[in-house]
């Protein structure tokens, strides 16, 4: 795909050979990708989809330095609840080793973003939506959603209620705000709502 206007991806969707599924997004207006990298994960169904993408970023205007990471993880199927289970906290203890070592590397903030198919309070459907998952991620780092200042949402889910999409954060900064864009016109193009957080060190 072709980048569009001054946005631009980590890596290209597709390099000639294959197609890939987890991505990174900036805008070269706003910030500079200083660092950059891709980890697949050592389990997983889908080498494609299940890995980690991140960027180093500097704020044009302040200086100020932060990493993104964007990953997708597996999930729970039906017959295959230890499998997948195991499988998903291999991912998430090589996640968090991940964000470890790069705050510890760049030592700035990291921003942990994706689909972990591990829901916030247990959800509604256990083992399926995998809360062991979410709140060992959320012990080694901070969930966005519950340290915003405020938060916000659209008609059809309230940014409070039980997610798989999540923004963790590792390091030093004040989240203004976490808003979920759950407006029905979203329901047109994805399964998942979109989430975001505007934040300040």
């Amino acid at each position: 795909t072709k980048n569009r206007g001054s946005y631009r991806l980590v890596y290209p969707l597709s390099s000639g050979i294959m197609v890939h599924m987890t991505g990174l997004m900036y805008n070269t207006d706003t910030v500079k990708l200083i660092d950059y990298g891709r980890v697949k994960y050592s389990q997983g169904d889908n080498g494609r989809l299940r890995r980690i993408v991140w960027g180093l970023f500097e704020d044009k205007k302040t200086k100020k330095r932060y990493i993104v990471t964007s990953t997708h993880f597996d999930l729970i199927r039906e017959g295959k609840e230890s499998e997948e289970l195991n499988i998903m906290n291999v991912q998430t203890r090589e996640h968090i080793d991940l964000v470890n070592t790069l705050q510890q590397q760049y030592n700035c903030p990291v921003y942990s973003c994706g689909d972990f198919n591990a829901m916030d309070g247990g959800g509604y459907n256990n083992p399926y939506l995998a809360p062991e998952i979410y709140d060992k991620i959320a012990e080694a780092v901070a969930d966005v959603k519950y340290i915003a200042e405020s938060k916000t949402q659209g008609t059809e889910k309230r940014a409070d209620q039980p997610s798989v999409e999540h923004i963790f954060l590792s390091g030093g900064a004040s989240v203004k705000r976490y808003s979920i864009l759950s407006d029905t016109v979203m329901q047109e193009m994805s399964d998942h709502y979109p989430v975001f957080a505007d934040v300040s060190d």
